[in-house]
């Protein structure tokens, strides 16, 4: 049966590559759409429920009256998101830092392991709440107590997947690298790290929101600026709209976080998506 030439080359592997990309946007694109509707039907009947069934306001307030809270408060907000923010990010970078650095120790030094690995889990195992007002105490009302705290919630999961990460690397792979006669330095950066750079972002993914939690535990103790000082404020008083106008800021912030690091994940460890 004749075939045309278009027919041929829509049918050839380059152009089924072509397309695939298309169809993934497109899939994509089609979730976006389901997930925007459902959240405008969830708000739509959050709406009305508080119209209809005449809910307190200051018990449930409605989408409408958050809406006008953020627009009137929004300086206010935004100074105060700002505020979280550098605790967030501090803390997280700091604890990224430590955790990698110390996974990388641990993964060198069998004796290392030994004596380090048990104080992390009596660290992790601390309640983090109860620490807060030693961080207070320690490093004083300010901006400080609230990134100490945020690194230490942070901490564990960076440097768990860091070392799951390094221990995953396949002997063959290593012994590859010893009769191919590479330093210890070659190993590291050309096998070790590469291999473990997908664990690292997974537990950078779980540590950004980890962060965001530590800092608003921390403001929740005792701060001066910050939404989580916003939000206990606003819920003293009874101002239930502002809190939740707090919390939307809060919730924005920390989608964004997780979408940086997404994002920075897909840029560095590039071949993921190609496997």
């Amino acid at each position: 049966m004749a075939t045309s030439k278009g027919q041929l080359k829509a049918e050839t592997p380059e152009a089924m590559d072509e397309a695939l990309p298309e169809s993934i946007v497109a899939g994509a694109r089609g979730h976006w759409l389901a997930a925007a509707g459902l959240f405008v039907v969830l708000v739509g009947l959050w709406e009305a429920a508080c119209r209809l069934l005449g809910i307190a306001p200051h018990l449930l307030p409605a989408p409408s009256a958050i809406g006008v809270e953020l627009y009137d408060n929004f300086r206010v907000l935004l100074h105060h998101t700002w505020v979280t923010t550098i605790e967030v990010v501090v803390g997280f970078i700091i604890a990224a830092i430590i955790g990698v650095a110390l996974a990388m120790l641990v993964d060198r030094s069998a004796w290392l392991r030994a004596i380090i690995h048990p104080y992390v889990i009596v660290l992790q195992a601390t309640p983090k709440v109860a620490l807060a007002p030693f961080l207070i105490i320690w490093f004083g009302f300010g901006i400080t107590s609230k990134i100490a705290m945020a690194a230490l919630i942070t901490f564990f999961p960076i440097f768990v997947n860091t070392v799951a990460g390094f221990v995953a690397i396949g002997p063959r792979l290593l012994d590859l690298m010893t009769v191919l006669r590479a330093s210890p330095r070659q190993v590291l950066w050309k096998v070790k790290i590469p291999f473990a750079l997908p664990y690292v972002f997974a537990g950078l993914e779980i540590g950004i929101l980890l962060s965001l939690i530590g800092a608003i535990v921390g403001e929740f103790v005792s701060a001066t600026a910050g939404l989580g000082y916003l939000i206990a404020n606003y819920n003293f008083q009874l101002k239930t709209a502002s809190a939740f106008a707090a919390l939307v800021m809060l919730v924005l912030l920390g989608v964004v976080s997780y979408g940086v690091i997404l994002a920075l994940k897909r840029r560095i460890v590039f071949w993921l998506g190609k496997v």
